[in-house]
């Protein structure tokens, strides 16, 4: 169990390659990023994270969706009133996008080629797998 860190400098930002070899990396952990990703850029944001990931391994993506208005995924009122919230006021932030809908994401993780694996506390946090689902584990799960 490593965890290696890459140094900010070796890294060209969203848009540019990961400074690693392809299935070098057996997971990978984005938190709190997406809301910054440009939308023309997302896509190949988590294509470039796909191609370093093993066959197997998992993205673990920690972030917010923004209240879906079927209410499936974004369920507690005060996690929807604090995202609407959040979203506005973080809105004065230099490269911030906003927060995006569960539907749309799953759309984008997919086309970049992940399984969703996971979507729990009120789309808050994904656990998405390159290759489909661990073996034994279930191909999806949702909170209740």
């Amino acid at each position: 169990e490593r965890v290696h860190w890459v140094p900010a400098a070796s890294w060209g930002g969203f848009g540019s390659g990961l400074p690693f070899a392809s299935g070098a990396v057996d997971v990978v952990v984005f938190s709190c990023a997406d809301p910054y990703l440009p939308d023309a850029q997302r896509e190949g944001v988590y294509r470039e994270i796909h191609r370093v990931v093993r066959p197997g391994g998992a993205l673990g993506l920690l972030t917010r969706s923004y209240p879906d208005r079927d209410r499936r995924v974004v369920k507690d009122v005060w996690v929807r009133r604090a995202t609407c919230c959040h979203d506005f006021l973080e809105g004065v932030c230099r490269g911030w996008q906003g927060f995006r809908d569960a539907a749309a994401s799953r759309r984008v993780f997919q086309a970049a080629g992940f399984t969703v694996d996971i979507v729990t506390l009120n789309g808050s946090l994904w656990r998405l797998t390159k290759g489909g689902p661990p073996t034994g584990g279930p191909t999806e799960r949702r909170e209740r």
